[in-house]
This record gives C-alpha cells, structure tokens and sequence, in this order.
C-alpha cells in the first residue's frame, strides 16, 4: 500500500530501503544476510516492529580478481553472474558485479515470466587503516507479466444471486487478443560509507538516494470474450537518507552506540480500477485514486548499550534508547471518467491529510554467552 511502512525493514549495505521493491530483483555479488529479531531501532538505521533484513554485498579489495557463474534450467531459464575486482592504486579499488535471470511463463496463459538484471560499481578510497570512503552506485530492472485470472464464480455457487450472470466456467485458455496484464520495476541510486576509527570509538557516515518506479496492472480474465476488470497500481518512490553513527571499538568491554537517523520519502502513485463490463458498475467505467504528491519524514536519535557483569562471567545486560520524530503529508485525487476516451467525468474531489508523531521506544533485555558458540538472550 502506497506510503504504509513494511513491519520489517529491508537494508542493503546499511542503508534503508523505502520499500521491499527496492531491492535489487537479482540477488548477486552478495557477501552475507543478517536477520535481526524483533523490534528494532537502538542499533542503526530505521526501526521497525518485525525486526530487520540486512543484505551485505562484497566490498572491493586490493587484490585482482572475479568470477563469473551460469546456469540454465527448465521453462526456458537462465540465470548468470558475475564480479570483477581492480586495484586501481595503493589506496584504491574498484569491483563492478552484475547479474540477470529470465525465464519463461511458469503459467499456461502467458503469465509469471521473469526478465530482470542488476549491475553495481562500488569504489573504495582507503587512507590508511583508519580512514576508509566507499562509493556504490547501482541500477536493476524487473519485467513481468503479472497475473491475470478468470472472472467467473467459484463452482457451486450457482444459487447465489451475484453469481447469476457469471457463472462457473472451467478454465479453458485465454483468447488469442485478450491483453495480460504486467509487473515492472526500475532501480537506480547511489550511495556513501565514511568510516574513521578514533581508536577509542568508531564514527560511520551511511548516506544514501534510491529511485524506484513499480509499475503494476492485473488483468481479469475474460468470461464470455470481454476483458471485464483491470486493476492498476503504479507506485514511485525517491528517498534519501542519511545515518551518523558512532559506537564502541571491538576490543571494548562495554558495546555502545549513539546515533542519529534522517530520511525523506517522496512518492507519487495511482490505484485505479477499470470496470470494462461488469455487474456492479457501468461498462467503459474507471475510478481512479492518484497520489499527487506524498512525503514521508523521519528523524531519530539512539543509544544502545551492552553492560558485562564481572561477577558473573558471560553475563550481560542490555539497554537502548530511540526518540522518534515523523511527518507524512499526502495529496491526492479522486477521479472517474470513460475508459475508452479516458475522459474524466466532472466533479473530481482533491483530497489531503497530514500527521505528525513523535515517540520514545526502549529495549532492555539480558544475555548470557554460554560458550563461544552458544548465546542465550531475552529482550
């Protein structure tokens, strides 16, 4: 739903992604996938209620090297990727990944095909051991056609007043014209990292800025040879977002980390039904619910700490502390017209609404390192 936040974030190489869309459709060059449990927001970053996903991809290094991998598979698939890392000096490397996959409709009627590619750059500038700047810039295409289904009742329904006219038919193919709907998504962003290491704390800068351009259309199936309804979602999304974090050296004791969290969301979208023949409206008909103009702000400060009790070995308490301010503004319009003209019929309403919310959330918990392999916690 357009401007609704997923209950669990989505970050690739520590930045927030504003919507589960904007991860890169081809999964590549990946160096590992963390799973944080729970609510989240003490730590890093964005919070969120169902925890966080965190994709890692490969950083450059200062060695030459790559790879490249293929594979091919039924209902036409295949699937390829591949990394090649350059040092370009003492103090500088590049790695430029990529990968696609497509395969052909998994479904009789044409639908669930998939034709996607990503590819990234990431450059690294490192200083010395405790200044380090990286650079990613990334761009990935999803096409597909989106499901489409038959507009008849379920079987044995037929008693059933709505179901008169359109009774159950078993399936029986699309006709040769009738139009499928599809599922497009376009990716393109940059990003950057700032580490410096003070010795006695560590200071990272995540600054980053991500289009995505989701395009959606499902198409019901014809009953009687009429394409009967249309469904359209189109949403588009341009988010920044910027991370000041600092936090405890790795040989510390004590684990703490104080940081401050900003993000800023503009989308447009439009939902939009078109009842081309249909019982419950008129024929050539569409009401349609366009989002002119939507930001989503957020701004945060927390702190998380992780106490070792010296009496008792492996034994830790565990704290934080987030202070959350948000804003949302939305404008937007309600609309019906002719479909066949696309004439909009008088009396369009313009709609708007806006909320502000300000929040303190915590955590507190407990853990307890049983052995080096083996964590018991509670939170």
């Amino acid at each position: 739903n357009p401007g609704v936040d997923p209950s669990v974030a989505f970050n690739q190489d520590g930045i927030y992604l504003s919507t589960p869309n904007a991860l890169t459709p081809v999964l590549f060059d990946i160096e590992r996938v963390e799973a944080v449990l729970g609510p989240q927001g003490t730590l890093y970053g964005r919070n969120s209620n169902g925890g966080t996903i965190n994709f890692i991809t490969v950083r450059p290094t200062f060695e030459t090297g790559g790879y490249i991998r293929a594979g091919v598979g039924n209902y036409g698939s295949t699937n390829t990727e591949g990394a090649l890392n350059l040092p370009l000096s003492d103090t500088v490397a590049l790695r430029v990944s990529g990968g696609s996959e497509h395969h052909d409709a998994y479904n009789d009627n044409g639908t669930n095909d998939v034709r996607s590619f990503a590819g990234r750059a990431k450059l690294l500038f490192k200083a010395n051991d405790r200044f380090t700047i990286l650079v990613t810039g990334d761009v990935a295409s999803r096409k597909s056609h989106a499901t489409s289904y038959d507009g008849s009742c379920p079987p044995n329904l037929e008693n059933v007043p709505a179901c008169a006219s359109t009774p159950y038919q078993p399936w029986s193919g699309l006709l040769p014209s009738q139009p499928i709907g599809h599922g497009n998504t376009e990716i393109y962003g940059s990003s950057a990292e700032i580490n410096y290491d003070f010795g006695w704390a560590n200071i990272i800068s995540l600054t980053g800025y991500k289009v995505t351009d989701w395009k959606n259309s499902t198409t019901a199936g014809w009953y009687g040879g009429v394409d009967n309804f249309d469904f359209i979602q189109n949403t588009k999304d341009k988010f920044f977002t910027q991370e000041l974090r600092l936090s405890s050296p790795s040989s510390s004791a004590v684990a703490w980390v104080l940081g401050g969290y900003y993000s800023h969301l503009k989308q447009t979208a439009l939902t939009q039904f078109n009842y081309v023949q249909n019982t419950f409206a008129p024929d050539d008909f569409y009401q349609a619910f366009p989002l002119t103009d939507s930001t989503a702000k957020s701004a945060a400060v927390f702190a998380d700490l992780t106490l070792p009790l010296p009496w008792i070995e492996g034994f830790s308490l565990v704290g934080g502390l987030r202070y959350t301010h948000e804003t949302k503004t939305a404008d937007g319009l309600v609309a019906a017209g002719t479909i066949s003209t696309g004439t909009p019929f008088p009396g369009t309403l313009t709609t708007s609404g806006k909320t502000s919310l300000n929040k303190v959330t915590w955590k507190a918990g407990v853990k307890y390192q049983v052995t080096n392999d083996n964590l018991l916690f509670f939170t």
